[in-house]
């Protein structure tokens, strides 16, 4: 028998249940030479507890990248990133009681575009994991895709560009 109560109760838990999602957003378009700023950002948290949240930024040839600078609300509920050179990035909090954690920004990463960076459309692939509380993985899951392209600077001739390649 269909009930419209049970199918709403049944509809609510799976929307409790969803993943928080985990996108790295930035500029679409660069110069060589520049400095970008990417942003890591958390959405469909619903104010979840959190003890750590950890991604992986692949950046390609000719991008490097700089330490992430964690966001002030981050910060201010105990939270604590650190980053490897094969850009593992942790985000995690050593409070016994983890706090809840608002949708928004987690983290901005300065990156250089090297003037040996290929120009085209560049992507720069993300993998995330999210630990709502301690020794409890949670399927986060990464938000679109991120591209940058990157366009020659002006001033550099595609003859000089090419030998800096």
């Amino acid at each position: 028998m269909f009930s419209p109560l049970k199918s709403l109760l049944f509809l609510a838990a799976a929307i409790a249940q969803a993943a928080p999602v985990v996108t790295l957003t930035g500029p679409t378009l660069v110069g060589t030479g520049s400095v970008a700023t990417l942003t890591v950002s958390l959405s469909g948290s619903a104010g979840t507890s959190m003890a750590a949240l950890q991604f992986t930024i692949t950046p390609p040839s000719g991008v490097t990248m700089a330490a992430p600078l964690l966001a002030p609300a981050w910060v201010a509920a105990g939270f604590a990133i650190s980053c490897g050179p094969t850009h593992i990035c942790v985000v995690v909090n050593p409070q016994t009681v983890t706090p809840a954690i608002a949708d928004g920004t987690v983290a901005t990463i300065p990156v250089t575009i090297s003037q040996a960076c290929a120009p085209g459309a560049t992507a720069l692939p993300m993998t995330v994991i999210a630990a709502t509380s301690p020794g409890y993985d949670a399927n986060a899951t990464v938000g679109t895709p991120y591209s940058i392209t990157v366009q020659q600077a002006p001033g550099v001739p595609t003859f000089i560009a090419t030998m800096l390649r």
